[in-house]
């Protein structure tokens, strides 16, 4: 669980991120490094001995079984 502090800072996070690049990230995460990078997988925060191993973006394009194009990017942070 996030320390009481921090539970107002994580509700504004949660949807600050949507289109976001890995530099923006950096950024952004560069801006608050008092406080604590925590995070949460199945709404219980991870332990606190995980650390990131990785850090990816990646553009994706695909046709669905209705033949319908979609296409959009991630970025993936591997703990």
């Amino acid at each position: 669980m996030l320390p009481p502090d921090n539970r107002d800072f994580e509700q504004v996070t949660k949807s600050a991120f949507d289109g976001i690049t890995i530099g923006e990230l950096l950024d952004f995460l560069g801006d608050h490094k008092d406080r604590p990078l925590v995070f949460s997988y199945g709404g219980q925060a991870v332990r606190p001995g995980y650390h990131v191993t990785e850090v990816k973006a990646g553009a994706f394009s695909a046709l669905d079984c209705g033949a319908n194009h979609e296409s959009w990017s991630e970025i993936f942070i591997q703990l």
